[in-house]
């Protein structure tokens, strides 16, 4: 039982240095579009890239942050068949709400709905776990309050 104790230990110990070195060599993305089923409807979901790590924000990468947004939000948008797309975040801030409204500016066709969800306890702890394993950092998540912003193609 001892063995096994610190081989989970040592396996958490090197989790961040082998997630590192992944996001290392795999090209950086920053956010990433899935499709989702919830209740029997298909939707496309714009989310992190689970490969990349976030770290510290300065002015350059939080520029990068938000033009990959825009361009993964495009991309939602874009694809085909047409599927309603939605991001949900506890990270969005009117800045980024901001330019998820350029972006629809550009888009008559499509309206937009931003709906404040509450995160459960369990996700706001899955959060601050992952950041402990991923990049050995304590990250205090803001109130349980997310936004959450669902996008619908208007009918033709």
């Amino acid at each position: 039982m001892a063995e096994y104790v610190v081989f989970v230990l040592v396996c958490l110990a090197l989790y961040c240095p082998c997630f590192t070195l992944i996001a290392l060599v795999t090209p950086w993305k920053g956010f990433a579009v899935f499709s989702v089923r919830h209740r029997h409807r298909q939707y496309r979901a714009v989310h992190l890239a689970l490969l990349d790590r976030v770290g510290t924000m300065n002015r350059r990468r939080a520029r990068r942050y938000h033009q990959a947004f825009v361009q993964a939000l495009e991309e939602a948008l874009a694809a085909r068949p047409v599927r309603p797309v939605f991001f949900r975040s506890h990270l969005m801030r009117p800045a980024q709400v901001a330019l998820a409204c350029q972006v629809f500016s550009r888009r008559a066709e499509y309206r937009c709905r931003i709906v404040p969800v509450t995160l459960p306890r369990w996700e706001r702890t899955a959060i601050v776990a992952q950041m402990l394993l991923q990049e050995w950092r304590f990250v205090r998540l803001p109130p349980a309050q997310a936004v959450m912003v669902v996008i619908h193609r208007l009918p033709e």
